[in-house]
């Protein structure tokens, strides 16, 4: 079929230009599934090579693309970075967005991994993200979300990389994306297993193999880090079982780095199984892998296992110190973390245990720095451990026990009671996965051999179908009246809303044409009381009209704001749109409103919010929040004072708008915000008003997922309190990100 399909390609590519012009978006067509269809590095860079001119700019865009990918495989991130550039710059003179995007966040993951410009690939997401909002329905989110789960595990903040993770799962679903939901899969179990929450881990990493093994893609991989993770959880023969599949299968591929990674981690399990000597033979086999791929970080590894094979195994204790410090060595030759630390912890170990407590304690500054650095828990659970004992050693008895203390916390934080019955379930979970398709087939089989027999005791069985019918038809005939009893009981509760939606509609109407009827009645008697005065000459008494008047317009645009917002959240015309904006700034241009209806009434307005606070809000619900509140506040407060107060706390942010005026009995702070049981109500000046503001309100920190409460008494003034959890109301990358902490103190 290749065959056929390379000669379909040269009769094509010979055939003249004139007349195959109109076809370069087949031949673009051709290229992304050879593309997809090939695994051979060296191929997919000589037909891009030979692609790239004949087709159309915007298939270009997409060769460039791939160049990056290809040289980053080939590990030349330098000429990857150049490539994606020149896809960048054409994706922009095309003005295509979607391109963009998608060459943005790959761009980005190169610039993350390179440590010195971590900060160029995060403002590059920040513009990837600015463009995705434009396109929420883009598949272009998977690769974004994924860039953000990498940036999260750069940070270590494991809990973020899990949500991010999330996300990019729920697009690969939605898109139903085959290629994206197992690496999903399998990133949550890292991501868990970095956390200590191993069953969640084996979990997600079985999931992943579940569906892998059905595509034979990646095994080799999933069988390592789920016999990695069980190890970490102590269940060693389980471990031990899926790493030999791992090794049995990175024969198979012929990939030396895959089968490396699953002999240190057997000679792992092998040597809790006690069977060190099969584990110095996994482990030899690894450290004649690693010096072959000149891999610094697997060779240190590999060289730690077969220190404690030889310490605590065979107690050879001086070979084991010449195989812990070659380890340690190679770890910091790797300069890598993840590495170091073990090296670093088993340095510690091997010392203490022969009660050298002056050679372990020179590890110790760099053991403390790489588990604040690291963040992870166990990792502290070990230095704790280490520590106590280095301590108790050295005669230093309290403060042994303060660490002996934290070790037992920790470990009794991430401790599962009921470990070993959740492995054998997870393992019956996969198992059955495992057998679906013999069951299917089996079910099938078993199928057709009824149907054989049925068919040969057809006359028998005539009578018993005619009644399984009638039976049938009766328990049908049950089900519909069923379904009508439900439906009619439905149409009732309907019917029963419709009449409360509609006393509250004829409640609201009457409610606006009160409000309306006596604010327009002001602007009837206006022009001849105006025209009166101007003929007297008693221009005093046309200013102070005209400041009632404008007073007047202000209350009477604002009740049509209400009326216009609240009209549209009742008829599903809403449209809720957070955007970031000043608290400060906008809370100070919604008091400014009120500048004249204060001095007025002789009340001073305070307003008490940090001129840095930003938080993702609807702009327009947020005016009518405050303006209501505000306006709320002045009507009943006269020669007092109203405080406006803006703050975080634990995750939230929380509004106060406190008045001295007139405050509320105990009943009506009960009904302030039902619409259908409030009252008009009247001012320190003979202001009206209906309660519509505030149901508006109530409706709109709802809309939020906020919360608000009243506090009142009669004389003592009204505080309204509002608070909003930051995680609902404020985005979760582009501003956060920027102000991530770097490290944690160790607990």
């Amino acid at each position: 079929m290749s065959q056929i399909l390379q000669l379909i390609l040269v009769l094509y590519l010979l055939w003249p230009s004139s007349v195959r012009a109109y076809t370069t978006h087949d031949l673009c067509d051709h290229w992304q599934y050879q593309m997809d269809t090939t695994n051979n590095v060296d191929f997919a860079l000589s037909t891009c090579q030979d692609i790239f001119p004949k087709v159309s700019p915007d298939c270009q865009a997409r060769v460039y693309v791939m160049f990056g990918e290809i040289y980053l495989l080939k590990l030349q991130p330098d000429s990857a970075l150049y490539f994606f550039d020149q896809a960048i710059d054409l994706a922009k003179k095309l003005a295509d967005e979607e391109q963009l995007m998608d060459t943005y966040f790959r761009k980005a993951g190169v610039l993350i991994e390179d440590k010195g410009k971590t900060n160029s690939g995060i403002a590059l997401l920040n513009e990837t993200r600015k463009l995705l909002d434009k396109y929420p329905d883009s598949k272009a989110w998977i690769g974004y979300y994924n860039r953000m789960a990498s940036l999260a595990d750069e940070q270590a903040d494991y809990q973020k990389a899990i949500v991010f993770t999330d996300s990019t799962l729920a697009v690969a679903t939605r898109f139903r994306d085959s290629l994206e939901i197992p690496p999903c899969y399998h990133n949550l179990g890292v991501y868990y297993m970095k956390l200590a929450d191993y069953e969640k881990a084996a979990e997600n990493l079985l999931h992943a193999l579940a569906i892998r093994e059905k595509t034979n893609d990646d095994l080799a991989v999933n069988y390592y880090v789920l016999g990695f993770c069980y190890n970490k959880w102590k269940q060693y023969e389980t471990g031990r079982h899926y790493l030999r599949k791992g090794v049995a299968q990175s024969r198979k591929d012929d990939n030396g780095f895959h089968l490396l990674l699953n002999y240190i981690a057997q000679a792992n399990a092998d040597r809790h199984l006690a069977n060190p000597d099969d584990a110095v033979v996994a482990v030899d086999s690894a450290i004649l892998l690693a010096r072959k791929l000149d891999s610094p970080y697997n060779i240190s590894e590999a060289l730690r296992m077969k220190a404690r094979i030889y310490f605590e195994d065979y107690q050879l204790h001086e070979r084991a110190e010449t195989y812990f410090q070659q380890a340690y060595d190679a770890a910091v030759l790797a300069d890598d973390p993840l590495v170091l630390y073990p090296s670093c912890l088993g340095m510690i170990q091997f010392f203490l245990q022969q009660k050298q407590y002056a050679k372990a304690e020179k590890f110790f500054p760099q053991l403390e720095d790489l588990t604040r650095q690291m963040q992870r828990a166990d990792y502290k659970v070990a230095f704790h451990k280490v520590y106590s004992q280095y301590l108790e050693g050295i005669g230093n008895a309290k403060e042994a026990l303060s660490h002996f203390r934290k070790f037992h916390l920790l470990q009794d934080s991430i401790a599962n009671k009921e470990v070993y019955g959740k492995v054998a379930a997870l393992e019956k979970k996969y198992d059955t996965k495992q057998k679906e398709l013999d069951i299917v087939r089996l079910q099938r089989e078993k199928e057709a051999q009824a149907q054989l027999a049925a068919t040969a005791r057809f006359r028998q069985y005539f009578f018993l179908g005619v009644a399984v019918l009638l039976l049938s038809l009766i328990l049908v005939g049950s089900w519909f009246f069923r379904k009508l009893q439900v439906q009619k009981e439905a149409l009732r509760e309907a019917h029963q809303n419709l009449e409360e939606l509609n006393g509250i509609k004829d409640r609201l109407f009457s409610i606006v044409a009160h409000d309306l009827r006596g604010m327009i009645i002001p602007f009837q008697r206006a022009g001849r009381i105006l025209k009166h005065y101007i003929d007297k000459g008693n221009y005093q008494q046309t200013i102070r009209l005209s400041a009632e008047l404008q007073k007047n317009s202000q209350q009477l645009s604002q009740m049509l704001d209400n009326l216009l917002q609240w009209s549209l959240d009742q008829m599903n015309g809403y449209s809720h749109k957070p955007v970031p904006i000043s608290v400060q700034q906008e809370l100070a241009e919604i008091v400014s409103i009120f500048e004249q209806q204060s001095m007025y009434k002789n009340v001073e307005i305070s307003l008490q919010v940090a001129a840095g606070e930003i938080i993702d809000f609807d702009k327009g619900a947020f005016h009518v929040i405050f303006r209501n509140l505000i306006a709320n506040a002045l009507k009943f407060t006269e020669n007092g004072r109203i405080d406006i107060i803006g703050r975080r706390a634990a995750g939230k942010f929380i509004f106060k708008v406190k008045d001295s005026g007139t405050g509320m009995s105990k009943e009506q702070v009960a009904h302030i915000f039902d619409l259908g049981k409030t009252v008009t109500t009247t001012g320190t000046k003979g202001e009206k008003g209906s309660g519509l503001g505030l149901s508006l309100v109530h409706r709109f920190v709802e809309i939020h997922a906020g919360e608000i409460m009243v506090s009142s008494e009669e004389g003592m003034g009204s505080e309204f309190e509002l608070v909003f959890p930051l995680a609902a109301i404020n985005a979760t990358d582009d501003k956060v990100l920027s102000q991530w902490s770097k490290s944690k103190a160790i607990a």
